[in-house]
């Protein structure tokens, strides 16, 4: 049975599969990620066999999000990815996750969000909170995310790409080639 979350429709988002495997690379809650080498000025995702972010930026000032999954050796994290620009500036995130059965949204953050400095520098890091995971199971599951300036108001909700973990473990992302 396939359960189908709301996918990301952007224009570069591929219509085929891909089984994802983990690395064996420990990336804790919170840590930052490596650079992904592009500049602030560029709209590419953040990108890695592990990570499966939204194809479409967007943007709170000069810091650029992504809602993205990461998937780990046995569970899926769910979290934000920021790249930051010249200068400091401090963003709000708010995140959750989906799961398409039972179909249900669990919030990581409070509703005020989680305030994160960035920059200055065009670094991109990961941020998510503890227990911000699923089990890999046999289940469908999808990030949703806001950003907001430190006291502005909040955007549209944005959702990563549906991962779609299999019996074996093996997890499937009908957005990847």
């Amino acid at each position: 049975m396939e359960h189908k979350l709301d996918e990301d429709n952007s224009p570069t988002a591929a219509a085929s599969a891909a089984v994802v495997k983990p690395s064996d690379t420990p990336q804790g809650p919170g840590e930052q990620a490596e650079a992904q080498g592009a500049p602030p000025g560029a709209a590419s995702p953040p990108e890695g066999p592990d990570l499966h972010c939204r194809t479409s930026v967007q943007a709170v000032g000069a810091v650029q999000w992504w809602p993205c999954a990461r998937v780990q050796k046995d569970r899926i994290e769910f979290g934000v990815m920021l790249r930051g620009a010249e200068v400091q500036q401090t963003v709000r995130v708010r995140f959750g996750y989906h799961t398409a059965e039972p179909r249900h949204f669990t919030s990581c953050t409070s509703e005020a969000g989680m305030p994160v400095e960035t920059g200055p520098g065009s670094d991109t890091r990961w941020v998510t909170t503890t227990g911000c995971s699923v089990a890999r199971t046999p289940v469908a599951v999808q990030t949703k995310a806001w950003a907001a300036p430190e006291t502005g108001v909040w955007s549209d909700s944005l959702m990563s790409p549906t991962l779609h973990v299999q019996p074996d473990g093996s997890v499937v992302d009908l957005s990847r080639e």
